[in-house]
């Protein structure tokens, strides 16, 4: 078992990250923290509740978090994940209700309690950074830190930047820094692992209780995707760094070290990846280099044929 917090922003590929990680048996969730990405807190939050209530799993708490980030103003994706950031499927209103804890206390209080604890966060880093500068001394209970974001070759928001990085490169910065072991999930892998509409046709055909709805939202992800990238497939980000959380592995990394650009120019959020170590400075994140496409693409089959 590993125990686990998602930190994320609901989101499709959020969504999908949360309900691989509630079929998992190796998957010990303390709780689901939200930060404003893809769409406002309170649209990222309810959306949350909405996926828990979907899974059948109201032993799961949310933890409401950052509403913008550190500086600057939050950038939101309605044009990829729509207006209520899970558009493409109806769900039913949630009974659950966001607990009064905010994220950040939330964690502090777990990482004073509970040691080796694998934090999943694949929004803006807010949350986290947050929590490192008003509460370092939970840094000895991390073991490892799995982020979606950033890229070596290209921008997603900018012709520089992934979209969580722009979102908010401060929080990265002081996680960066952190010197706690710290993954990188990047485009340049997520993007290498594409689900076709062959693939998302397979979902559907599970006919269990989540599938068609996840079947829904893809199709719906598939389609924005199109329109904005034309990479003939829709990457789902947010459930690779999921699964390189609970099955070390599946995706190939390297040491190495990575800036954040914080400037307001025109390539603020760009993730500056020395990967011929040219700078010699410190390496201070594992960057993901290639991913078993094939291998992630049989575990999300897999965990979705568990929902009955």
């Amino acid at each position: 078992m590993t125990k686990i917090i998602i930190d994320c922003d609901p989101g499709h590929d959020d969504a999908i990250e949360m309900l691989l990680a509630m079929a998992d048996e190796y998957a010990e969730i303390l709780g689901i923290c939200t930060v404003a990405g893809n769409q406002s807190l309170e649209k990222t939050t309810l959306n949350a509740l909405k996926v828990i209530e979907l899974a059948g799993r109201k032993d799961i708490n949310v933890y409401p978090g950052s509403a913008k980030p550190i500086m600057g103003n939050l950038i939101t994706a309605p044009n990829i994940h729509g207006n209520t950031g899970l558009d493409g499927t109806l769900f039913r209103e949630p009974t659950l209700r966001a607990s009064k804890t905010n994220a950040i206390d939330f964690m502090h209080n777990v990482l004073r309690e509970q040691k080796n604890v694998v934090i999943v966060t694949t929004g803006p880093i807010t949350n986290l950074a947050i929590l490192l500068l008003a509460y370092p001394e939970v840094k000895k209970n991390i073991g490892r830190i799995v982020w979606m974001g950033g890229s070596y070759s290209m921008g997603n928001i900018t012709p520089d930047a992934e979209f969580n990085a722009y979102n908010d490169p401060e929080a990265l910065k002081i996680v960066l820094n952190s010197k706690l072991n710290f993954t990188m999930v990047t485009l340049d892998v997520t993007h290498r692992a594409l689900f076709t509409m062959d693939d998302i046709k397979r979902i559907k055909n599970m006919d269990n209780k989540v599938s068609e709805q996840v079947y829904e939202l893809l199709t719906f992800f598939y389609k924005t995707y199109e329109e904005n990238f034309s990479l003939g497939g829709v990457p789902i980000h947010d459930a690779c760094a999921l699964a390189e959380a609970l099955h070390p592995g599946i995706i190939k990394s390297k040491l190495l070290n990575v800036e954040v650009n914080t400037s307001t120019g025109p390539s603020r959020g760009r993730t500056i990846v020395d990967i011929y170590n040219v700078t010699g400075r410190e390496k201070n994140a594992l960057v993901s280099m290639d991913i078993n496409t094939e291998g992630f693409k049989n575990y999300l089959f897999n965990m979705l044929e568990k929902y009955k």
